[in-house]
């Protein structure tokens, strides 16, 4: 469990570090790199599995901004498969249990993003918390595993 929670509290500030307002990549290379790349080599070095790292890189290189090619699905369907596509990118490590993984990366991420882009009562969450406590969501099960 500490080992998860270490994992789940360090992909948050990987998956921050490669958002909105990025920090170049080891200074000089494109800021999604945290995302792209930091953050797949953390989990499936944490869990010595390789799999995980091709899913992860695949999970987090997934577009779900303004250009992305899912636009075609509708906003909202958009960030449902960004969130259950990280989610299942823990199936080498959590098996049939990626399954619940993907449902609460699909609606940690929709809601996230829906209180970022709409808000409550003309209140916007700010993005930066959203890129933050998404990984919660998109890898919780893991502090359920051993």
């Amino acid at each position: 469990m500490v080992k998860a929670l270490i994992v789940i509290a360090l992909s948050c500030v990987l998956f921050r570090l490669g958002g909105w307002g990025r920090v170049p990549f080891l200074g000089f290379m494109n800021a999604k790199w945290w995302r792209w790349l930091a953050l797949p080599y953390l989990i499936a070095g944490a869990y010595h599995n390789i799999i995980a790292l091709v899913l992860f890189y695949i999970a987090t290189n997934i577009s779900y901004g303004e250009n992305s090619p899912l636009n075609v699905i509708g906003r909202d369907a958009k960030w449902l498969v960004y969130g259950a596509c990280f989610g299942l990118a823990s199936f080498p490590i959590l098996g049939m249990w990626a399954l619940a993984q993907a449902v609460s990366g699909a609606i940690g991420f929709w809601g996230l993003m829906k209180l970022s882009n709409d808000g409550i009562n003309g209140k916007k969450l700010d993005h930066a918390i959203v890129e933050i406590c998404f990984p919660i969501f998109g890898l919780c099960m893991l502090l359920f595993i051993k």
